[in-house]
Formats: C-alpha cells, structure tokens, sequence
C-alpha cells in the first residue's frame, strides 16, 4: 500500500473531513478552555441545569453560552437532556476541578493567551529558528515565565 493509498484515517473518516476536523483544532481547545473556565463541568457535575441557571452562575450572556453548549455538546462534554436543559458526561468529569484525574490545569493552560500568542508567531518560529515564546515576548520560555511570576507576586503581596 502506497501513501496515497492510505487517503482515510485511522477512524475511517475522507480525508478532507479529517482535515477540516484537524483545521477547527484551535477553535475546539478554545470551547473547551473557556468552559472549564467558566466551571461549566463543575456545575454540571453537580447535576442538570437549565440554560438560564447555568448563564446565571457563569454571569454569561445566554444566547453565547448556548452557542458554546452546543459546541460542547457536539465534542460529548455534555449532552442536552431536553432543549435548554444540560448534563456532564464523563467527559466532562476529567474536566471538573477537584476530580482525581482531572483535566482542567492543562486545560487551563492549553487555552491561555500566552499561548496562543506563543503559537500564533509559529511561522516566524519556523522561518529564523527562534521559539515563538522570544517572537511573542521577546525572551524564551522560561526567562517570560519567571519574570511574568516576579511581576504576579510583587502586584499581589499589596
């Protein structure tokens, strides 16, 4: 079997639906970051809610959520019992704060700005051979972190 032979993946999907999955990669780790910071799954856990009870908790804007919820739904982080009526999965569960196998810091940390700014300057990374944390902030990894750390506790021991 030649590589162009191999033209579906592993799950059996055509390839350009598997590349536009691939494509919207980006916008799903986004949903999901932005759930968990919402504590969405951690509401949830706690049983079905209401459209309007959990954009009440989140002090979310409704008719964003839903369009949020429905993206979750469609990943099988939640279902909808009925319209506008929402439960976790156990998916959800490895996103829920306190669960012994928990999700959520990467979670966290796979969604927040620096790096998506790190990861947006991925083509200048590519091209000079520097990482994109030093084209973003000017400095590597570790150097941004620490002095973003020092910057953090010296504004927060006031």
């Amino acid at each position: 079997m030649t590589e162009k032979d191999n033209s579906r993946s592993t799950s059996g999907v055509a390839p350009n639906l598997a590349i536009l999955e691939k494509l919207q990669g980006l916008w799903l780790a986004r949903a999901i970051h932005v759930a968990v910071r919402l504590r969405l799954p951690d509401l949830l856990g706690n049983g079905p809610k209401r459209l309007s009870e959990l954009a009440l908790a989140t002090d979310s804007n409704e008719p964003a959520l839903h369009r949020l919820l429905r993206c979750l739904k469609h990943l099988g982080i939640i279902t909808e019992i009925s319209p506008e009526f929402y439960s976790g999965t156990s998916f959800s569960e490895r996103l829920e704060r306190d669960s012994s196998d928990s999700l959520y810091w990467l979670s966290m940390l796979y969604g927040d700005e620096w790096q998506l700014r790190a990861w947006e300057r991925l083509e200048d990374s590519i091209r000079t051979g520097a990482s994109g944390m030093s084209h973003a902030f000017g400095a590597d990894l570790w150097t941004t972190w620490i002095s973003t750390r020092i910057l953090l506790s010296s504004t927060t021991r006031r």
